[in-house]
């Protein structure tokens, strides 16, 4: 039987060894260029979002500070004790509004004074559209824990 390049030369039969090998050695050198690409770009999109999910923590933390720290400021201000002594809610809706247009509004801010049970008494900025937020279970939930600070 007779093969099937027989027939040809030895530069021909050389030039297509070159190229099958020169072919196969770029595919496997693409491949690997293509994987180490795709662990670096993963790597480096896990990194990132990392550190994009820490400075967002940080963020909230650091807002989180400043609402307790200006939560303790207000419940230590005489005017803020006397209308909530008086127990009256209109009292302590003027009281709010009063502080909430001197000292704390914020754009895009919402102010909810609510008692002990979670019940809202004033609420000031932007109210939520749905009914859910008139009484607060986080209130009642905390207020075993009063006078401590809680978040």
């Amino acid at each position: 039987m007779k093969r099937p390049l027989a027939g040809f030369s030895l530069l021909p039969k050389l030039l297509l060894s070159t190229s099958i090998a020169l072919t196969i050695l770029f595919a496997a050198t693409g491949w690997i260029l293509q994987s180490h690409v795709i662990r670096m770009t993963e790597q480096t999109l896990a990194d990132e979002t990392r550190t994009a999910f820490k400075a967002y923590e940080s963020l909230w933390q650091s807002r989180k500070d400043q609402l307790a720290s200006t939560s303790l400021i207000l419940s230590h201000m005489a005017e803020v004790r006397a209308a909530f002594s008086t127990g009256d809610p209109a009292t302590i809706r003027d009281a709010a509004g009063e502080l909430w247009q001197k000292k704390t509004s914020q754009q895009g801010a919402i102010f909810i004074v609510a008692d002990p049970r979670g019940r809202v008494i004033a609420t000031l900025g932007e109210s939520p559209d749905s009914g859910d937020w008139r009484e607060l279970k986080a209130v009642s939930d905390a207020s075993s824990q009063c006078p401590v600070q809680c978040s």
